[in-house]
């Protein structure tokens, strides 16, 4: 007869004794992945400390890494945002709300100068 199924406890008492092996291989308060994958049958060390992580973020635990110098969670630095990819001159025909300021005023001072030649040349 073959032995019957595990039951869904079981997993449960997995993580019980892969904590438990954490604890007992712990040095300095960090569990050595190496010892514990040897004695948990897991892969690889690497494997070993996924598993850890992925244990204390389903519980709401923050990582080591990731807690602050009080051991409270630290706050995450804002990103700089990147700014957008300058155009290789493509489209030079671009509307006026895109271009520079400098470049408007320059634009308008030309516009002005177009417009006073012009009434010039029609009151001679």
């Amino acid at each position: 007869m073959s032995s019957p199924a595990k039951p869904a406890a079981s997993a449960g008492n997995e993580q019980v004794l892969f904590l438990l092996a954490c604890i007992k291989f712990s040095e300095n308060g960090r569990p050595n992945f190496e010892k514990v994958a040897a004695d948990c049958g897991i892969t690889s060390k690497g494997a070993a400390a996924k598993r850890y992580e992925r244990l204390l973020k389903a519980n709401g635990i923050p990582l080591p890494s990731q807690r602050g110098k009080d051991g409270e969670p630290a706050t995450p630095t804002p990103k700089k945002r990147s700014k957008p990819a300058a155009t290789d001159g493509e489209d030079d025909e671009e509307s006026p709300s895109k271009k520079p300021r400098a470049k408007m005023v320059a634009m308008k001072k030309v516009d002005q100068d177009e417009s006073d030649a012009i009434k010039n040349e029609e009151e001679d």
